[in-house]
């Protein structure tokens, strides 16, 4: 089986996260850092992986307006 991995920019890691376990029945592998205020992590589903980061410089975020 093959997999794909995917890079998004994101207003709110934290949010993100939370979104793609409970709603979309992703996994999540890890996030950083530990405590609180997550900026980075990776969820997956088996067949994609998402790599969430957040504000990241010179990239706008998903779902963001101009």
């Amino acid at each position: 089986m093959s997999s794909y991995g995917f890079h998004l920019n994101d207003p709110s890691v934290e949010a993100s996260i939370e979104h793609y376990t409970a709603v979309l029945g992703f996994n999540k592998d890890w996030d950083w850092p530990e405590e609180e205020d997550k900026t980075f992590a990776s969820v997956s589903n088996g067949v994609a992986t998402i790599y969430l980061t957040e504000n990241v410089q010179g990239a706008e975020a998903v779902g963001t307006v101009p």
